[in-house]
């Protein structure tokens, strides 16, 4: 027999040293490691987090540690670590908590015990509760649901849809009345009221403990309350901090002056605007009062005082800095003062008249502008807000450096502090004083010519320039339309040569010029930018020319005297360093670590060009090969290090190998290529096949494999893509021989054309006549009738019982019993309702209750449920949820939305919406995961189970075809919600129409153990399970391993690979070996 073998996956798989790794032999499990191996357990299944394995054996579960000893004998259902001296354990009682020891932790048993922040969820028949982990209780499970509170010491309890809340001693500080309960801040909650508006606020003590509650019917009231609790706190906080001066505090929103001592000032006024200066101890305030109105508070915060409050609409703070007065709005722009007491000015006395003022300017130096609005000119006022000079000017700036610009007759010109004109007011242009220079201009428009005077008038540069700019070591100068630049000590730096757009101002000697503006598309005059950037010294000489898009950097590298800028030209990039030195041409799409290379002056740096071709430079920006290929892979650098090795590189979409010159060492015919280790690689050829080559090029594995992958250094993996079919006997050993499985097929009914087929049997079919009649009857496998169409209905038989309904004119006549296949009344017709006979017993219904009987009438179970479902062989539904044994005792329960799909000797599968899962049999979950299908335990402790089917809902909205995917969850849930043929109308008439679904995707199934994880890595297809225990199944593909040299060393086929510490764990049809 041929020998197939796969890779075990165990996940998650160890990465810590251990001293026992999971063999198997057969399909029974074991540790090499030990002298004498041997194959006691069903699954072996690490626990990463805790360092322990989970065993079974005899469909139990329990634990040993990394060297096998046992920690938890294989006593249990279910097992969940919880930490590493702590388990949660499930037998058939139930679920309670064990130590290391096996010690029990819990008097009670629970359905279910869960991690719970802190602490340990229990559930029982549906109800939570919370344990310590010692086993301590804090509350029974009593209540419907449980929630943690985030930092708080209570637990928000739910019974229905009413809540409340527990504290750690399980008390009910607040019972369980209200809506929703919440956490507003440590130890604070906000409980709300069912069907009102009403709330309640309260506080808890450390220990969960109710400290004090209080109520509101309305949210204003509860806002204000809360503002105020807080804002307490704020006080409290603020009186121990030491401040030894009164604090603005904010709350919500609002702001409260705060003396050192808790206190609040200003009579306790809240305010919505508040900013204050502390060289002046002055705040500026704003409120809206009691009727409505919005004031301003100018306020002294040191002394808590008010010191004026108005409705004007705005104000400059600011001003209070400079000046005794401050601008406000009380019309228009700025066209008022205040000062600080209050006293408002809305005109200003110069030369006997009054000048009401349409706009006021900065206090700087002393003074400020107005713009008068009795003769639509400007003036000036002090910091007392006097008339210093009258307004006789047409426009004025804020003084800068002694001077303002005035303007008067359509000319500029500049006047001092005392109004003295200091440059004529001849100019058609004129800017601010910068350093004791003016720009100057004369010409309008365009074809102006520009100069420069000093502060005394007198010319420093004559008028006639297009162009000069100002700043604090000279003047950039544009004539002609090239740039010089003239200097503070009345020389030349250089004169008007350097043919640019722009210069912008000099910066320790350097300045940023550019050149070719960019217009703006719409008005083509609005300069945008500049299409070139260069850098030129303040002699002028140029250091980088305007030839790059972008200089990144350089004024940063120039300044600290180290570094590179970055250049960029059309769309590619270089380098230049501090000294405006190219090291690296703007050729590169990409230059990697350049930056790096360069400033420690070793090593090499990977760059793409224009081309996308891919090399490497030195630190001088030096290609070390040329450049030939679209990529290099980064290990280049290393093997051009230490001129030893080969890299793969790719040239005209082929992959293959060169040495550290830049020599092809390999033929390029690989699409694919990898690296193993430094001296093997595994590769695609051109016709899809893989296989492996060395360093020199030479083939070591043929190529001839469907995939190929390195796993690490030391192993690599090679697979063949197939399709094989196996057996899993019973026992849990593999077989390669596929054996036949029969179906019984029901015998062959004559069917006449006179009666309606209800159920067809093996060698029977229940009938009824065509026509008015409805009664049901029983004909063989040739047609003729054994029992006449007299029934009201027959149900299938079941050893040779059936289900039947008498006629009668009123439902008190039609009564159920049972018949035998020649119409006997076996059982009377007594009961209301009943169900067929499964492993000997049948459930029948009496006035609404359902109990059990046997083949002799007599009730076994009592007639005492409300629902009742047939018995699947030891063990049948009651009441919707509760699972019983044939003597009527419970076993367990399972959930309301789940059905018995199939009972097996030691466990139960159920469907629920959207999954399947396996049960113990007395209805413990073996796990908390979700499937799409299950399969049965076999006698091994194996099963299947499947995952990833996906559906395709077919739609139409307004007859406009459309689809949309579901997983099998997805589909169950929105069938169980909408049902399968779903048609809405829209308000606007949209029709959507569902028309079913389609499996577009089967999905996989992997093979698992009694705790639900994968006893290996493979992938499973077509799984089927047969009434011997067996399962038949597909394998998509195998293959083999390689070591690090790329020697083959499996002999036979493998599926897939698992690293398990330094070697690899295979599963070989059962049997699972780890080898080094």
């Amino acid at each position: 027999m041929r020998t197939l073998t796969f890779i075990l996956l165990l996940s998650p798989l160890f990465c810590f040293s251990q001293h026992l790794v999971p063999v198997a032999k057969n399909g029974k499990w074991g540790f090499q490691g030990n002298s004498d191996t041997t194959y006691p357990y069903q699954f072996i299944t690490p626990v990463e987090e805790h360092k322990v394995f989970k065993i079974g054996q005899a469909y139990k579960i329990g634990v040993v540690d990394l060297s096998g000893n046992t920690l938890l004998p294989c006593d249990y259902n279910r097992v969940e670590v919880v930490s590493d001296q702590l388990y949660v354990v499930w037998n058939e009682k139930g679920a309670t908590l064990v130590d290391k020891q096996n010690a029990k932790l819990t008097t009670e048993y629970y359905d279910h015990i869960s991690p719970f922040g802190m602490y340990l969820k229990v559930t029982l028949k549906r109800k939570e509760g919370i344990i310590k982990k010692d086993g301590e209780v804090i509350c029974k499970p009593i209540y419907d649901k449980i929630n943690l509170l985030e930092d708080n010491p209570v637990f928000v309890v739910q019974n229905g849809d009413k809540k409340g809340i527990i504290d750690l001693k399980g008390q009910e500080p607040l019972p369980i009345e209200y809506k929703d309960i919440k956490a507003v801040a440590n130890k604070q909650l906000l409980a709300t009221y069912p069907n009102t508006p009403l709330v309640s606020f309260i506080l808890i003590n450390e220990d969960g403990s109710l400290k004090n509650k209080k109520d509101f019917n309305k949210q204003a009231d509860f806002t204000a309350f809360q503002k105020r609790f807080y804002f307490n706190y704020l006080k409290k906080d603020f009186s121990k901090s030491g401040a030894t001066a009164p604090q603005w505090l904010e709350i919500m929103g609002d702001h409260y002056l705060v003396a050192p001592n808790g206190k609040e000032l200003l009579d306790g006024r809240n305010f919505f605007y508040v900013q204050q200066n502390e060289n002046n101890n002055l705040t500026i305030a704003r409120r809206e009062e009691k009727d409505g109105t919005l004031k301003y508070y100018l306020i002294d915060h040191q002394e808590g005082k008010i010191l004026f409050s108005d409705s004007f609409k705005d104000i400059v703070f600011a001003d209070f800095g400079e000046s005794n007065w401050a601008r406000i709005s009380v019309d228009t722009l700025w066209d008022c003062l205040i000062n600080k007491e209050g006293d408002v000015k809305r005109v200003i006395e110069a030369d006997g008249m009054n000048y009401s003022m349409r706009d006021i300017g900065n206090f700087y130096e002393g003074f400020a502008f107005y713009h008068s609005n009795n003769n639509n000119s400007y003036g000036f006022i002090d910091t007392n807000g006097e008339s210093v000079i009258p307004p006789i000017y047409t426009l004025a700036s804020d003084f800068k450096e002694g001077y303002s610009i005035v303007k008067k007759n359509g000319k500029f010109g500049a006047i001092n502090t005392q109004g003295k004109i200091v440059i004529p007011i001849s100019y058609d242009g004129i800017s601010l004083c910068e350093k004791g220079w003016f720009r100057v201009k004369q010409g309008s428009g365009i074809s102006g010519k520009w100069g420069v005077v000093n502060t005394s008038g007198k010319a420093v540069l004559e008028c006639k320039y297009q162009e000069i700019q100002l700043d604090d070591k000279g003047a950039n100068v544009k004539l002609n339309g090239a740039w010089g630049r003239y200097l503070r000590s009345y020389e030349w730096a250089f004169t008007p040569k350097v043919k640019v757009s722009k210069i912008h101002a000099f910066n320790n000697g350097i300045a940023k010029m550019e050149r070719k503006p960019i217009y703006d598309p719409v008005d083509r005059k609005t300069i945008r930018g500049y299409k070139y950037q260069g850098f030129i010294k303040e002699d002028g000489k140029v250091i980088i020319p305007p030839v790059y898009t972008s200089v990144i950097g350089f004024q940063r590298a120039w300044d600290k005297q180290e570094g590179l800028a970055i250049i960029n030209k059309n769309k590619l990039h270089g380098f230049v360093n501090y000294l405006g030195e190219v090291v690296l041409d703007a050729n590169f799409i990409s230059t990697g670590n350049f930056t790096e290379v360069w400033t420690i002056h070793k090593g090499i740096a990977k760059v793409t060009d224009k081309e996308g071709l891919t090399s490497f430079v030195d630190s001088n920006g030096k290609e070390v090969l040329p450049f030939e290929f679209t990529s290099i892979s980064d290990n280049y650098e290393k093997i051009w290090n230490d001129s030893n090795g080969v890299a793969i590189a790719q040239l005209n979409g082929k992959k293959g190998l060169i040495d550290f010159e830049g020599k092809k060492v390999s033929p390029f015919v690989y699409p694919k290529l990898f690296q193993v280790n430094e001296q093997l690689f595994v590769g695609q050829v051109p016709d899809k096949e893989w296989g492996m080559i060395n360093q020199a090029g030479d083939t070591t594995v043929n190529f001839s494999y469907s995939k190929a992958l390195p796993l690490s250094s030391k192993y690599s993996q090679l697979i063949q893509d197939t399709t094989l079919m196996y057996t899993l006997l019973n026992n849990g050993q593999w077989s390669n021989e596929v054996i036949e499985h029969k179906t019984e097929n029901s015998a062959s009914i004559q069917q006449n054309e006179d009666y309606t087929y209800h159920h067809i049997g093996e060698d029977y079919a229940i009938v009824s006549k065509k026509g008015k009649s409805k009664l049901q009857g029983v004909v063989d496998h040739k047609g003729k009738v054994i029992i006449k169409p007299s029934f009201k209905k027959i149900l299938p038989f079941s050893d040779g019982i059936a289900v039947a309904q008498k006629e009668g004119k009123s439902a008190k006549d039609r009564k159920y019993g049972f018949i035998d296949k020649k119409g006997k009344w076996i059982i009377p017709a007594t009961y209301n309702n009943a169900q067929s006979f499964a492993d000997g017993l049948a459930a029948v219904c009496m006035k609404n209750k359902w109990g059990y009987i046997d083949q002799n009438n007599k009730v076994i179970i009592p007639i005492q449920y409300s629902k009742a479902s047939n018995f699947n062989n030891t063990i049948a539904v009651v009441n919707q949820t509760s699972i019983i044994n044939k003597e009527g005792k419970i076993q367990g329960s399972i959930s309301s939305t789940e059905n018995i799909k199939e009972v097996n000797e030691n466990h139960i599968i159920v469907k629920g919406i959207g999954y399947e899962k396996h049960l113990s049999i007395n209805g413990i979950h073996l796990y908390d995961m979700d499937f799409d299908e299950v399969t049965a335990f076999n006698s091994a402790g194996i099963a299947f189970v499947k995952t990833g089917e996906q559906w395709l809902l077919k739609r139409t909205i307004n007859e406009v075809k459309v689809t949309k995917l579901f997983t099998k969850s997805e589909k169950e849930i929105y069938e169980n919600k909408y049902g399968r043929h779903r048609k809405v109308v829209s308000l606007t008439g949209d029709v959507t129409e569902d028309h079913g679904f389609e499996k577009i995707k089967d999905g996989q199934w992997r093979m698992i153990g009694l705790d639900s994880q994968p006893l290996n890595n493979i992938s499973f297809y077509n799984v089927k399970k047969h009434n011997d225990g067996s399962f038949t199944f597909e394998i998509k593909n195998v293959g083999k391993v390689t070591n690090a040299k790329g020697e083959i060393i499996t002999e036979d086929f493998i599926q897939s690979t698992q690293l398990f510490g330094d070697g690899l764990l295979i599963y070989n049809e059962g049997n699972a070996e780890f080898i080094q």
